[in-house]
């Protein structure tokens, strides 16, 4: 493959969910990594499918993959493993004809003053979960779903100083009167700048928001920066139906609105909770039209 940094101005499409399509395979309480070495051939497959529809570029399953995280399920010992195989799961679907990402989400805890951890501590700890990917061999790193800006500029500090690797960095932000808001209040342009400072390459949005809305979001991002903007919205928004979260945002009604993303400023998109390879290969479709 070549070197990913040199496309990160084209028009990209990323892949879609690992949490909800591992659920649907028959994930329940257990640790979504774990499955990296106790079930392979169901993560390569989801990886697999990703490609044959059309994904330039997986995103590992190492989301939950910080030593903190892993510490609550009893897996933090098997970090380097579960990384290395996040990563070869990804390759072999992968099989040189797209690029790989190592997947870096929240670690569950808030920075001080709401929480007992320092930012120094924060980027420890993710300096050693992508010191993990990197030596497993991913070609990027994508830290995402973050709802602190504190929190998610502490990785990407992490990310630049444990490698020279592409860094995305997406926020999650809700609706609210006030406008778009991370869960720490932060509005999208000041989680944007943070994150830009920090040294991101990319910056974006992903999770919480339908494609809609995710338009809205992209417009407050591209207003801040005129470099690479990442957008991967779910698939509507979540339901409980019998006992099971559903989304509401099918192929047919969800993929239209990825151009829609890219013509409000977004020129890397894919797909967060709820999308599915059929998500991914309508987007495809569409975006290849356009």
């Amino acid at each position: 493959m070549d070197d990913l940094r040199t496309h990160l101005n084209d028009q990209l499409l990323a892949d879609g969910a690992m949490g909800t399509q591992l659920l649907a395979l028959g994930l329940e309480g257990e640790c979504p990594e774990a499955w990296n070495l106790e079930h392979a051939d169901a993560v390569t497959g989801v990886h697999a499918r990703y490609v044959d529809a059309g994904a330039r570029f997986l995103c590992t399953n190492s989301f939950g993959a910080s030593a903190w995280k892993l510490a609550r399920s009893g897996h933090a010992e098997q970090q380097e493993a579960l990384c290395r195989a996040a990563f070869e799961n990804a390759a072999t679907a992968a099989a040189g004809r797209v690029w790989v990402l190592g997947d870096v989400g929240p670690t569950g805890e808030l920075p001080e003053p709401y929480g007992p951890h320092t930012i120094e501590e924060f980027e420890a700890i993710f300096a050693d979960q992508i010191g993990c990917l990197v030596d497993a061999g991913v070609h990027g790193i994508i830290i995402e779903t973050m709802a602190s800006a504190a929190e998610a500029a502490a990785a990407v500090r992490a990310a630049r100083r444990t490698c020279d690797l592409p860094v995305f960095a997406c926020m999650t932000y809700a609706a609210g009167k006030a406008g778009y808001r991370t869960m720490m209040g932060e509005t999208v342009a000041a989680a944007t700048e943070t994150l830009l400072e920090a040294g991101a390459d990319v910056v974006g949005s992903n999770c919480g928001l339908g494609t809609a809305a995710m338009m809205d979001v992209v417009g407050e991002i591209r207003a801040v920066t005129d470099g690479p903007v990442f957008a991967k919205p779910n698939a509507g928004v979540p339901k409980l139906v019998d006992g099971r979260t559903v989304f509401d945002e099918t192929a047919d009604t969800w993929a239209p609105n990825l151009p829609r993303l890219v013509e409000a400023g977004a020129n890397i998109v894919g797909g967060c909770c709820g999308t599915s390879p059929e998500h991914i290969a309508q987007a495809a479709r569409l975006l290849g039209e356009r």
